[in-house]
């Protein structure tokens, strides 16, 4: 399975203030797409503010790379490689 790399690039955007992580973290996803979902499901908490969107779905907040010549395993689930601490429910342990 395909590990992508996802790059927060505009961090002075409010939509940040809702999320758990905001550096760059690694995914083990079939897609680009299902990858930024993984990520939104583990780092999202939200935010009081009003029509701020999710960052790590935008294609302007996020830059998404397939990663390569890395030490990740490809055969495995779906699920945050890194950074690490990340259940395969995408939840906080």
């Amino acid at each position: 399975m395909p590990v992508y790399s996802l790059n927060p690039m505009d961090l002075t955007y409010k939509g940040w203030e809702g999320c758990r992580h905001r550096g760059t973290c690694i995914v083990r996803a079939d897609t680009p797409v299902k990858a930024r979902e993984i990520a939104k499901r583990a780092f999202w908490k939200g935010t009081d503010l009003p029509g701020i969107a999710v960052p790590w779905t935008q294609d302007t907040l996020v830059k998404v790379t397939l990663h390569i010549n890395h030490d990740f395993q490809e055969d495995g689930p779906e699920e945050i490689l890194d950074p690490p601490h990340y259940n395969t429910d995408w939840c906080w342990i």
